[in-house]
């Protein structure tokens, strides 16, 4: 008799919290079949970090500091490992060294402030680039001069195919010059160039309030002339060994913020009394979720069936710009065992991005959109021991450099309950 009591008071709870049930008469006499809509179902959410992320893959190059009260405290830097000369041009007496230049491309995508100054240094490593088995992640590090061979400090436009030029220091450009000049061992054996030139790495320092992804090809240009009746201008260009040793370094300092427990732990469970979370891209920051009282969903009624279930997701209103919201956040699974899943398809077997809609008026209406009836019929389906929870993660090469804040999420299902009358 209890039983049958709590049954009927969480039917009709969640019948006056949620849409008004429609009834059906294409059914048999003796059944009183309904469409039910529910979308009041919590979610416990988590944030999860990595303890490192490979970066020696990466195939761009990440330099800069910015600050956020919200995610907190990220400065990138770049090491990068040279190769020798493709070629030793044969120089005649009058060839004279002119400078030497770090240059850097841009490649359009940054997280910050573009207003702000950049400022960055260029530093020669004092120890190789090296490691066990050849890979290297954000927390990787090697030693390097603290006196900068090169500086640079101005404004920078991102989309303009703009380009950074770091003069570098008089005295290591005149000791390259001599060294290609004579056809040096230390200019023509790789292994001699790299004990003689170990790296080098871009750091951002001062003022600056922005990270920028910058294409990995950091040449370094020697510029020279030689004299036949008139001076001629000549270049020699060094270009970067590339991956694996070739790397991105970033941290990132949480404390001050909502998330500090991310400080000394790789996942900290949200409180209900924080209903928001964040994603970023470049640091594989993620969500996890997990649904509570999604079982008994099927003590409603004699008969439930589920037919359609998404998930709305909504940014923090006035947290975002025009165009610096993600264009994609993917779905994926984990299971108990840790093991990850997915991207979750649609209907059509396509990769679901969420299909990001912008409420230009007021905001509140802007969301990504999910259909995760699949995962939603495992878990009515599910254990305590097999349960699995909902992998929240930025996709998409372009949305590298974004960071968002979500503080509105929604399950909304739609079943259809059969109440059984006799």
């Amino acid at each position: 008799m209890l039983r049958l009591v709590y049954f009927s008071m969480l039917f009709f709870l969640l019948m006056a919290c949620n849409k008004e049930a429609q009834f059906i008469e294409t059914v048999r006499s003796g059944e009183t079949p309904y469409l039910l809509q529910v979308d009041t179902l919590t979610a416990e959410y988590s944030i999860f970090r990595d303890d490192s992320v490979l970066t020696s893959s990466d195939e761009y190059a990440l330099i800069g500091i910015f600050q956020d009260t919200a995610t907190g405290f990220v400065t990138a830097s770049h090491f990068m490992q040279y190769n020798k000369p493709e070629q030793l041009p044969d120089m005649d007496r009058t060839a004279r060294f002119d400078s030497l230049v770090l240059l850097i491309y841009s490649d359009s995508l940054y997280y910050g402030d573009t207003s702000s100054i950049l400022q960055l240094t260029a530093h020669r490593l004092t120890e190789n680039i090296r490691s066990e088995n050849s890979r290297f992640y954000n927390t990787s590090n090697f030693s390097y001069d603290s006196s900068p061979i090169g500086n640079y400090s101005g404004g920078f436009r991102p989309t303009s195919g703009d380009s950074i030029r770091i003069l570098l220091d008089q005295e290591f450009g005149e000791e390259l010059f001599t060294l290609i000049q004579t056809k040096s061992d230390i200019v023509s054996n790789q292994d001699r160039f790299e004990n003689w030139l170990k790296g080098i790495t871009i750091r951002a320092t001062g003022s600056t309030n922005i990270v920028y992804k910058f294409k990995n090809n950091l040449q370094i240009r020697l510029y020279y002339s030689e004299d036949h009746s008139i001076r001629k201008a000549k270049t020699i260009d060094l270009n970067p060994t590339g991956a694996p040793y070739q790397f991105n370094q970033f941290t990132q300092d949480f404390s001050g913020t909502a998330f500090e427990g991310l400080e000394s732990a790789n996942e900290i469970a949200l409180p209900a009394t924080q209903h928001y979370f964040f994603l970023q891209s470049f640091s594989n920051i993620r969500c996890y979720a997990k649904f509570n009282g999604l079982r008994d969903i099927k003590k409603i009624a004699g008969y439930v069936q589920l037919l359609n279930a998404e998930l709305e997701v909504k940014p923090v209103i006035g947290s975002y710009l025009p165009g610096t919201l993600p264009t994609q956040i993917h779905l994926y699974v984990r299971d108990v065992n840790n093991a990850i899943t997915g991207p979750l398809a649609g209907i059509d077997n396509s990769t679901q991005t969420g299909s990001l809609f912008i409420d230009t008026d007021f905001g509140r209406n802007t969301r990504y959109l999910y259909d995760i009836t699949s995962y939603i019929e495992y878990e009515l389906q599910s254990t305590n021991s097999n349960s699995q929870r909902l992998v929240i993660q930025i996709g998409g090469d372009e949305n590298l450099l974004k960071t968002v804040l979500i503080n509105r999420t929604r399950l909304i299902l739609s079943m259809l309950v059969y109440q059984q009358t006799n």
